[in-house]
């Protein structure tokens, strides 16, 4: 009985190695198919948190294993370790302790990003739109400029999903989940909605903003809908991540589909000061970004996993990059369960865009 104890454990860390093995070389592959310079997301793994189940919406990297994370049930943040393998696999994640923000009480935190020159903790939240930072203790030391026309999604639940900060580019970027009235609206089947990716300098003054489409919801009913853009992710060359999320949570029918697409603000034009995107999409379809699929996941009943969070981690060797999305749990409603999905990025510099070219002015 021990050998055969033994032997099956022989087999299984044989089994692991040879997968690893398999995945490592698939990765070289990839890469030699790769021209120069492109880029492309490539799912590693993905591993389920342990502990307790949250709704958390929002992951950032702070510095080695350390991250931090927000649940949109409670006005703070977590500590959060992931630990990766050389190849960027998860080998551990773990949920540490929680650092209040008593300012946020009552309201719906939903992005979190770092700015590890002045070691500040930017979070937003969708109750009324803000934007604010604090120390990795909870005190709080800066406020982001939101303009007033993201207040007309008070109350909506559909505000400030996304927070992303850049240290090469030092901009700070947002995003409401849906579209603002002024811009067409709230989604319904078969019908696109438009947003607006906006842009903050370092010093916290709204600067640019892009038109952006999110693909129409392929059903529609009703409340049962979650539909939108869940985060955005600021890369090292000014080109920006954004995910998109849509869910059904109809029980006999629900799914949950997550794209991550790729875009250039650096090839689109300003929108600022321009009214009904969706209106004028249809004579111009240039005023919203280009945007190019690289990663999409489709889940169901059996096992439906809502990613609502994103965040660039560590440069690897070979210079390219560690990605993370995390998903809600939504307190295990639907028989959700808490991930974390590693990826590797390819075909990014650490060079900051030349000086924006305003094509657009308001």
């Amino acid at each position: 009985m021990k050998y055969l104890d033994y032997s099956g454990k022989f087999k299984k860390r044989c089994y692991m190695r040879n997968m690893k093995s398999i995945f490592s070389m698939g990765l070289f592959f990839l890469g030699t198919l790769l021209t120069k310079g492109q880029t492309a997301l490539i799912p590693v793994n993905k591993i389920e948190i342990p502990g307790v189940l949250r709704d958390y919406s929002g992951i950032t990297w702070v510095e080695g294993d350390s991250f931090l994370l927000v649940n949109d049930k409670q006005p703070g943040f977590y500590l959060m370790e992931i630990k990766t393998d050389q190849d960027g696999s998860i080998k551990k994640a773990e949920v540490g302790l929680f650092v209040s923000i008593p300012a946020f009480i009552g309201c719906d935190v939903e992005g979190i990003t770092y700015n590890p020159k002045t070691k500040t903790v930017f979070v937003s939240e969708e109750t009324t739109q803000r934007i604010e930072g604090f120390g990795l203790f909870g005190h709080p030391k800066a406020r982001i400029q939101v303009p007033a026309m993201f207040m007309a999604a008070n109350g909506s639940n559909r505000g400030f999903e996304s927070l992303t900060y850049s240290s090469v580019t030092g901009k700070y970027w947002t995003t409401t989940e849906d579209g603002l009235p002024q811009d067409g609206g709230l989604p319904a089947y078969g019908k696109d909605s438009f947003i607006r990716l906006q842009e903050f300098n370092s010093g916290f003054s709204p600067e640019r903003q892009f038109g952006y489409r999110i693909d129409p919801p392929r059903t529609y009913t009703g409340s049962a809908l979650i539909y939108g853009v869940s985060d955005l992710l600021a890369l090292p060359d000014g080109r920006l991540l954004v995910m998109e999320r849509e869910a059904n949570t109809d029980w006999l029918s629900s799914y949950m589909d997550t794209r991550i697409y790729l875009v250039d603000p650096g090839h689109g034009l300003n929108v600022k000061g321009f009214n009904n995107l969706s209106e004028i999409y249809r004579a111009n379809q240039n005023i919203v970004l280009k945007k190019t699929l690289l990663w999409s996941c489709s889940t169901g009943v059996m096992d439906p996993t809502n990613y609502e969070g994103m965040c660039l981690g560590k440069k690897m060797p070979n210079g390219d990059y560690q990605v993370f999305i995390i998903s809600d749990a939504g307190g295990g409603a639907y028989n959700q369960k808490q991930y974390v999905q590693s990826f590797i990025l390819k075909g990014v510099n650490d060079t900051p865009p030349p000086s924006p070219h305003y094509l657009f002015v308001d």
